[in-house]
């Protein structure tokens, strides 16, 4: 009989996820599923490589830069998340955060930008692997949608804003990447745009307009970039042949070669940490709420389950890779997912095999770039801007509330004058701040029964010299944020002179927290050397728990605790009030009780 040792223990941390996960889908992997995967890669590689290059033009960068950030975060995504449902490589969104950022932390030269660009990436990528192995993926469904609205909203305004100068072929001078900054600078030169330019983008835009009305099926970009390098001969032409060569020549993207792939560790030194660090953990945040959302849209349609976690595992091994090798960050792309989709991609390989398509685009097509006009490329992807703008949506989220009207404005404002990022934390800032206060703000009205019988509301004029027992439903959060409203409110309970039994009833109490023990143990021990009586029934478990590693049962009394009966919800609330007229001496008192307060009919 052969000695078997016993399996190593995994790490808790990393217990809930694959490391390795591809090689469960090659263990099962068919012919046809190589074949079904090829043809969805070719389809998404043909759409993939333009939206490559027209990222890296959002982010300011040299389009092989969103290339090769495609193409390595295709090949590695997968690898580590092993669905099919996400396709990866860097978005608008994220894109356009990027040259905020670059342009915020003073990287104005290209050297500059591509110095700072992978230590940025790598950060991405880092933020998202720590966010997967502490299982806090799906905490960013807590992150506002009005504040991706604005967010979004800005960042197209800003995409069209800083495209506008390369269409008009003008190099805008003295601009700082904000909207505000590249707004004024091109009112102030908008005098020397370049009619060929402007032509050029003009007949580049219709006929991509043209091939998604009547060709939906074909790559739309490419063919608009390829019949651009057509129109750009056809303004070449025309300027040698009417004037002799001498007007100004339409700017091109630039060649690039083998040498632009290479391995190269980041720049980790403490200034340039600093001045990746806020825009690495804003575009970190947005990839994360961009995946979640494209990836579980995906999974759904195909009626398979999503693991949000193990997907975001994926992405950040996609960016620490991207960071690695000098591509642009990795996010969800929601065409491109659902392109992979709809050509029928089967397994995970399908990605891999896009991305080693792309890079096959990558090396053979890099000596090709200067035939491709710049101006064209811009008005595509002033285009895709214009796309971003989901009026539905704004609608929605300015007239739903006060304050989803609050956030949205002032994320769309803080994007507009400000780095993207910090529009971000301030949207997220304000949601948060909205959502303290409508939650820390409980409204007890005290109940009693009227002349006729009825249980109502009643009046500041209802004063007796009758002893009382009021009857407190704690309904709601009792936080940090909620404690010091609860105890205003109880004071001014045991401020009347005719309380003499405070009951509290804390079944749908929830959420207790250290800050709330405290002033609860200060309330009961004011109101025990007043000679008033604190009793509190319908204790859940959890609750209870607390009130015991906070000292509170010795506090209270054991005798005035009475834990919740899911069995009997009356039962401990009924042993409460038994208890209360026990401490009264069996005399006879007025029963009142205090709710939330009952909201208004709505208006016909």
């Amino acid at each position: 009989m052969k000695n078997s040792r016993p399996a190593a223990p995994r790490n808790a941390l990393l217990e809930h996820l694959n490391l390795f996960p591809i090689r469960a889908v090659a263990a099962r992997y068919t012919r046809a599923d190589a074949g079904a995967d090829m043809k969805a890669s070719v389809n998404v590689a043909l759409l993939t490589f333009p939206m490559g290059m027209a990222f890296a033009l959002m982010a300011g960068l040299p389009v092989q830069i969103g290339i090769i950030g495609c193409a390595v975060s295709a090949v590695v995504g997968p690898i580590f998340s092993g669905t099919r449902f996400l396709a990866f490589g860097p978005s608008n969104a994220t894109a356009v955060m990027l040259l905020s950022a670059l342009a915020a932390a003073g990287a104005e030269t290209a050297d500059a930008r591509m110095a700072l660009l992978p230590t940025i990436v790598f950060l991405v990528g880092v933020f998202m692997v720590l966010a997967s192995v502490f299982r806090v993926a799906n905490l960013v469904q807590y992150i506002s949608r009005t504040v991706v609205t604005g967010y979004i909203t800005a960042a197209a305004v800003l995409i069209m804003a800083n495209q506008l100068p390369n269409l008009l072929g003008i190099t805008l001078r003295g601009s700082e990447g904000t909207f505000s900054s590249v707004a004024m600078c091109t009112l102030r030169q908008w005098r020397e745009a370049h009619p060929a330019s402007l032509a050029l983008a003009a007949g580049t835009l219709v006929v991509y307009l043209l091939v998604r009305r009547f060709l939906p099926k074909l790559p739309d970009m490419s063919i608009a970039l390829v019949a651009s390098c057509g129109l750009m001969f056809a303004v070449n032409w025309w300027n040698d042949y009417f004037h002799g060569g001498a007007s100004q020549t339409v700017a091109t993207l630039a060649d690039f070669g083998l040498e632009e792939f290479r391995f190269a560790f980041p720049d980790m030194s403490l200034s340039a940490l600093n001045s990746a660090f806020s825009a690495a953990m804003a575009i970190a945040i947005l990839g994360m709420i961009e995946a979640s959302s494209i990836g579980k849209s995906v999974a759904a349609r195909a009626g398979e389950r999503f693991d949000c976690n193990q997907e975001l595992f994926g992405l950040g091994a996609a960016n620490l890779a991207c960071g690695l090798f000098g591509g642009m960050q990795a996010s969800g792309s929601l065409t491109r997912s659902a392109l992979t989709f709809a050509s029928g991609a089967r397994t995970a390989f399908s990605g891999i095999f896009s991305g080693v398509i792309l890079f096959g685009a990558l090396f053979g097509t890099g000596d090709l770039m200067h035939f491709i006009p710049k101006p064209a490329l811009a008005a595509l992807v002033m285009f895709a801007g214009t796309r971003l703008i989901n009026l539905k949506a704004i609608r929605l989220v300015t007239s739903a509330t006060l304050g989803d009207r609050a956030v949205f404005l002032l994320t769309l404002v803080c994007g507009l004058v400000a780095p993207l990022d910090v529009a971000i934390y301030f949207g997220v800032g304000l949601s948060i701040i909205l959502f303290l206060r409508k939650t820390s703000t409980p409204e007890i009205v005290e109940y009693g029964y009227n002349d006729r019988g009825e249980l109502a509301e009643k009046t500041r004029g209802d004063v007796s010299g009758t002893p009382e027992v009021s009857i407190v439903h704690i309904d709601g959060n009792l936080y940090f944020g909620s404690a010091e409203i609860f105890r205003d409110q109880l004071r001014r309970m045991l401020a009347n002179p005719n309380l003499r039994v405070l009951i509290l009833k804390f079944r749908n109490a929830h959420h207790l927290d250290a800050t709330s023990a405290m002033l609860l143990e200060e309330l009961v021990r004011s109101a025990h050397a007043a000679g008033r009586g604190i009793i509190i029934c319908e204790v859940r478990a959890e609750v209870y728990r607390v009130f015991r590693a906070a000292k509170l049962v010795s506090v209270i009394g054991r005798e005035n605790i009475f834990r919740d009966m899911p069995s009997n919800l009356t039962l401990s609330a009924s042993r409460a009030i038994r208890h209360a007229y026990k401490l009264l001496g069996g005399k006879e008192a007025r029963v009142s009780i205090y709710a939330k307060a009952k909201p208004e009919p709505a208006a016909e």
